[in-house]
């Protein structure tokens, strides 16, 4: 499935004309330059181009490289705060290749193997997300969001990407903790990782109202932990793909879907679907009924190899390994994949109910 159907929107920001009219004139950098720098003792007044004058601010250096030929972020140590790409140029998305660059992408990295002192963490300790993404596409390499307290990452209308060395983690929240996507494309691939983060509802990631996730390339989605439903992923009108040994492992829902809780809504005909297919494993995730899946009203479960393993996850009533309402539907491979689980009553698969 090489192409993400994605987000067909572009929007025309007026206050980004009073937001620039108070910041540092943008320029282009000098030849050469492959990347800006922000650190939390750096000056949004410097030239930013070098770890020796770097931008104190994210969003200072989100504003110079989406007007800049450098699409490159490297932050040094810890970045206390929320940041906001509202005011920059919106882009417009047209379907996404999951192998290709959107071609306005800003990476936000660390360096690679980076000291202690060093290592890229962004943070918030105020109510609100460290990194909101709007009408943007951001990809995160060797940095780390953790910490915060009102959720860690939302987009809107956007396009995230979490690749190697990114993580967020250790974030809590009421709801939607980890990731939290709106008519959105999210990429998590080359061994990213969304884990142990807290909340009441869909704590490591929640897409809705048409958006699309994509785990692969041993991408991980582990330990999160919500106190009613949806622990690792939870999907409302919207669409999941998981393949190429992506794994969702130790994910925990006090009710229904401890690995993945799936809605749709029977009366606006708004489905959502769920594509397992390659080496993709869910294990040992838990919940009350659906330990591993729990499908609700008008949800779709298509398992496309029989190498998928959907595996030791336990329920404490029923339905350890896949739950489903009478108005859900699970195809495919489905006696080869749904195995060894456990609960009181129906281990494997069944229909919540009944």
């Amino acid at each position: 499935m090489k192409k993400l159907k994605g987000v067909f929107v572009c929007l025309a920001l007026a206050s980004m004309l009073a937001s620039c009219a108070s910041s540092p004139v943008v320029t282009e950098p000098p030849a050469g330059t492959e990347s800006y720098y922000v650190r939390a003792d750096g000056n949004d007044r410097n030239a930013g181009t070098s770890e020796d004058a770097p931008f104190k601010t994210l969003a200072r250096a989100l504003e110079v490289a989406s007007n800049s030929n450098v699409k490159k972020i490297t932050v040094i140590g810890t970045l206390i705060g929320s940041t906001s790409t509202e005011h920059l140029r919106a882009i417009l998305f047209q379907g996404i290749d999951e192998n290709t660059k959107h071609p306005s992408e800003i990476l936000i990295t660390g360096k690679p193997n980076a000291s202690a002192a060093e290592k890229a963490i962004l943070t918030s300790n105020a109510e609100h997300r460290a990194l909101d993404i709007m009408n943007a596409a951001i990809r995160l390499e060797h940095i780390e969001i953790s910490g915060c307290q009102g959720g860690a990452v939302s987009v809107m209308m956007g396009l995230l990407t979490l690749a190697e060395g990114a993580k967020i983690t250790n974030n809590k929240g009421d709801r939607n903790v980890g990731i939290l996507s709106y008519a959105s494309s999210v990429i998590i691939r080359d061994n990213a990782e969304v884990s142990h983060n807290e909340g009441e509802y869909n704590a490591g990631i929640f897409l809705y109202n048409g958006s699309t996730v994509l785990l692969r390339d041993n991408a991980l989605i582990s330990n999160n932990r919500a106190t009613y439903n949806g622990g690792g992923i939870a999907v409302s009108t919207s669409t999941l793909l998981i393949k190429d040994n992506a794994m969702i492992t130790n994910n925990s829902a006090g009710d229904f879907g401890g690995g993945i809780m799936a809605y749709g809504e029977e009366e606006d005909d708004k489905s959502s679907q769920i594509v397992i297919t390659d080496n993709a494993n869910i294990a040992r995730n838990s919940a009350q009924a659906g330990g591993g899946i729990f499908l609700n009203n008008n949800t779709v479960l298509a398992i496309f190899m029989s190498t998928v393993r959907i595996t030791e996850n336990t329920a404490s009533f029923g339905l350890g390994g896949v739950g489903r309402t009478a108005g859900a539907s699970v195809s495919g491979h489905i006696d080869s994949t749904i195995v060894n689980n456990q609960a009181p009553q129906i281990p494997d698969i069944g229909i919540y109910g009944n």
